[in-house]
């Protein structure tokens, strides 16, 4: 199945830390193209006038930069 493109995007996601030390997020697309936020506020904010490819991945990261989590996002 080919990848799905998408023109500009803008997304917000909310944060449940589960007691996680989470300092950045970023949005992965199967182009390539990686979002990115710190997660103050427990929210992420992603604007793009970027070409996006579907499906993308969420990733949490700690403040060292190693990855907590990932879940599939916008299939």
């Amino acid at each position: 199945m080919a990848a799905a493109a998408v023109g500009p995007i803008t997304s917000m996601l909310e944060m449940y830390r589960a007691g996680a030390d989470i300092a950045q997020v970023e949005l992965r697309f199967a182009n390539g193209v990686t979002l990115s936020d710190d997660a103050d506020a427990d929210v992420a904010l992603f604007i793009t006038e970027s070409s996006l490819q579907l499906p993308a991945t969420a990733v949490l990261l700690d403040p060292a930069g190693n990855e907590i989590r990932s879940e599939t996002a916008f299939r």
